[in-house]
């Protein structure tokens, strides 16, 4: 609804301050405030505005829902990084074992590559699993 909210809950409030203290303002006060309504009653803007709110629940209703599945999904991608996070600070940690120092100098062993590989294929095991919404 396009009206001055401010303006015409001012309004309202004078002529219920006029009419309560039956005043020669309120004849004053009433005017303005038809002029400010137009070619609507104060009952039309009344059903408008009560429309408006019930609007605006249904919105906040609405946005409530939202922020309580985005909050969920938050805490699931945080529980789904942690995971990841372990599982690869686990590949990390072994990548270093499949180096051996021989001569002198740093060899790779086969058995050192295979001990990576496995630990590589449960970590892609644990990103599957978490893709498809199952615990680990």
């Amino acid at each position: 609804m396009n009206v001055d909210k401010e303006k015409l809950k001012s309004l309202l409030w004078s002529v219920v301050a006029s009419w309560k203290a039956d005043d020669g303002d309120l004849l004053r006060h009433a005017d303005a405030l038809e002029e400010l309504l137009g070619d609507k009653t104060v009952e039309e803007v009344a059903l408008l505005l009560i429309g408006e709110n019930e609007r605006l629940e249904v919105e906040r209703d609405s946005s409530k829902v939202l922020l309580k599945d985005v909050i969920s999904r938050e805490s699931q991608l945080k529980a789904e990084n942690e995971v990841l996070l372990a599982a690869l600070k686990g590949m990390a940690s072994m990548y270093g074992y499949c180096w051996d120092v021989v001569g002198g100098g740093l060899l790779c062993m086969e058995q050192n590559v295979q001990r990576f590989e496995d630990a590589h294929e449960a970590a892609q095991k644990v990103i599957v699993a978490i893709g498809k919404g199952e615990q680990p």
